[in-house]
């Protein structure tokens, strides 16, 4: 079924019925309710009631048995009367009749000779579409007006007295071509040789003409400064006259890759920092060993694997000798040890014994993490430390001579244990602390006793007080 389509499975009840046209009213008819007739006065009338018509009931006579359905002279004057005429009608309404209507919208539409005028023709109220359109009177080439074909095309001057059409703006006319603050969009875009409006140039002269600095100077001119002190880009780039080792200046190529002297008669090249020999070059950063670069500057590879004044020099040695180095320090007698030596030596106090020592302590009273761990000279059973190892399990005594092992606390027997708090029925824990199983089900000191009871007493006891 379609989403509009609506089935009546019932029919409402009918509805009244519909008027029945008898044609001219005459005498001695007779006339049902609902019927329509025309009078002599030409006007329509319906029935109200059945009768036989006579001149006494006449529609004109009788108001009880016919009523006015339709004013011919009302119904004449809305759809003929004439333009611009008003009309009063037999109801009191005032307007203008259709004929009026139909011609003001005729008007509208294709009045081109004058201003469209309002309904009672005493004033003009705007022009038509085709005036606006393709022209006419008081439209065409008016203040602030125009028709829309003027704005599209005209390039004979302006089209409303101070502006120009889309064409005159686009390829010139009369008015816009050469004149001062305006110009088409075509000479803005292609002129060459002179300016567009007496005072700039267009996008093609800017671009490649000779008249203005155009952007092809400024992208290829080697034979010196476009303008002032601005050079082209190829000058910029690869050379031209007084760019090329020019003091504060020099060309990019130059800047990478000359070699021997200097660019600007002050600096060097990329290349020349690079691998060259005049400057101190990142080549000679990177790899001499046999002394400084510079001063107290070494080279990469120096720094790295040794050099002179680099390798076992007080305040300084090599990287290599800074991870690997064994059985002495690095840079000196008052210096520091190497990563292998803190690592796993003996000479310096290594990670290695922080590590694994378990016969004393590493120094003071620092022992290695196997003392602590598993136990050592001075570590096992000693006030105040204890190894983890004994913390955790040790049972029957103390474990730094005060304190008892996770073990003994759990389920030991020397120290009061977790065990007895849970399971102990034949008296208290400690002084009036029982287990969880005599608090649970009963106990020594707790089963029948005043203010206490075990919770399965509260529960079933029904002979006597709990």
């Amino acid at each position: 079924m379609a989403a509009n389509q609506v089935t009546v499975a019932t029919p409402g009840p009918a509805g009244p019925t519909g008027l029945i046209y008898e044609g001219l009213w005459q005498s001695g008819s007779v006339f049902q309710v609902r019927d329509l007739v025309r009078y002599t006065d030409n006007n329509l009338y319906v029935c109200n009631t059945q009768h036989t018509s006579s001149n006494a009931n006449n529609p004109t006579a009788d108001t009880a048995t016919w009523t006015l359905f339709i004013n011919a002279d009302d119904a004449f004057q809305w759809g003929t009367k004439n333009k611009y005429t008003l009309i009063g009608d037999s109801l009191g309404n005032t307007g203008y009749s259709a004929k009026h209507q139909a011609l003001q919208a005729q008007d509208w539409a294709q009045l081109t000779t004058d201003a469209v005028r309002n309904d009672a023709n005493t004033a003009d109220v705007g022009y038509s579409a085709k005036s606006w359109a393709v022209g006419g009177t008081e439209v065409t080439t008016t203040a602030s007006r125009g028709a829309a074909k003027e704005w599209a095309t005209t390039t004979n001057g302006p089209v409303d007295t101070s502006e120009y059409s889309s064409k005159a703006w686009a390829i010139g006319g009369t008015g816009v071509t050469t004149t001062g603050s305006r110009g088409a969009a075509k000479e803005w875009a292609t002129t060459t040789g002179g300016h567009v409006d007496t005072n700039d140039y267009s996008a093609k002269e800017y671009a490649i003409g000779t008249t203005a600095t155009s952007s092809k100077t400024y992208a290829t001119k080697t034979d010196g400064a476009v303008t002032g002190t601005d050079f082209s880009s190829k000058a910029w780039a690869v050379g031209g006259t007084n760019v090329t080792t020019t003091a504060s200046r020099g060309a990019a190529k130059e800047w990478a890759t000359t070699t021997g002297g200097q660019v600007d008669t002050a600096e060097y090249s990329a290349k020349e920092y690079a691998i060259g020999t005049t400057a101190t070059s990142a080549k000679t950063y990177a790899t001499k060993v046999d002394g400084a670069v510079t001063g107290t500057d070494f080279s990469s590879k120096a720094w790295a694997i040794g050099g002179t004044n680099v390798t076992s020099t007080a305040s300084r040695g090599a990287s290599k000798e800074w991870a690997t180095t064994t059985g002495a320090k690095v840079d000196g007698g008052s210096g520091d040890y190497s990563s292998k030596e803190w690592a796993i030596g003996t000479t310096a106090t290594s990670s290695k014994t922080y590590a694994t020592k378990v016969d004393g302590a590493v120094t003071g009273t620092d022992f290695s993490s196997k003392a602590w761990a598993v136990g050592g000279t001075n570590v096992t059973t000693t006030a105040s430390r204890g190894a983890a190892k004994e913390w955790a399990t040790t049972t029957g005594g103390y474990v730094d001579t005060a304190e008892y092992s996770a073990k003994e606390y759990a389920i030991g027997t020397t120290a009061t244990s977790s065990k007895s708090y849970a399971l102990k029925v034949d008296g208290a824990v400690t002084g009036s602390d029982y287990s969880s199983k005599a608090w649970a089900i009963g106990g020594t000191g707790v089963t029948d006793t005043a203010s206490r009871g075990a919770a399965k007493e509260w529960a079933i006891e029904v002979s006597g007080t709990v």
